[in-house]
């Protein structure tokens, strides 16, 4: 177990790679009028449905519009004077919903502690012009700026760890059942007098 635990250890160390995040948050709403035709000044049952929809729906776009990324990687082809894919770019963005909410978490994470604040810029830069035609009845605002890049905690050490004592663990009760069946299947004469 302890021999396993400990490759589980360096197995851990020899992979780590340090990722920096940078994250948005976004709120969206559904900009609804009231019968006088001003914004409404309270948020209704259906207001606040529309509003988790429409988060649903900028999920999507971030993650699978193409309009949206070429936005981003323009953008972060030019801050850089890089020339990354699309596919790459969109590698490194994740997005995240609160749950039967309106905030959208979008993080992007690199290797590259300022290439993941460029990428996160580009998205707080160009998302309002991607999604305004795509959300005519939305209102959706920067609740909280890019963070600077920031290392991420590591929990390869403790999962790769975990996974080799348990492995260990279970090998080590294997070979002992194992073990002991064999012993009592593989019994001389002379142990069969003394044990009967």
């Amino acid at each position: 177990m302890i021999l396993f635990a400990i490759g589980g250890f360096l197995v851990s160390r020899v992979t780590y790679t340090e990722q920096y995040s940078s994250q948005i948050m976004i709120n969206v709403s559904n900009k609804d009028e009231d019968i006088v035709g001003l914004p409404s000044t309270y948020m209704t049952q259906s207001d606040a449905q529309a509003s988790a929809m429409l988060a649903k729906n900028f999920k999507e776009i971030v993650e699978n519009s193409n309009d949206f990324i070429t936005a981003v990687q323009k953008q972060v082809n030019e801050k850089t004077g890089e020339d990354y894919s699309k596919k790459y770019i969109r590698s490194l963005i994740n997005v995240r919903l609160v749950t039967d909410g309106t905030l959208v978490y979008v993080t992007a994470t690199s290797t590259d502690k300022e290439l993941a604040f460029i990428v996160a810029t580009a998205i707080r830069d160009t998302y309002e012009d991607i999604t305004k035609n795509a959300f005519q009845t939305a209102n959706l605002t920067i609740a909280d700026n890019p963070t600077p890049a920031e290392l991420q905690t590591d929990t390869s050490i403790f999962i790769y760890t975990l996974v080799g004592l348990v492995f260990g663990a279970v090998l080590a009760v294997l070979i002992l059942v194992i073990q002991n069946k064999i012993k009592n299947i593989l019994l001389s004469s002379e142990d069969i007098k003394n044990r009967y």
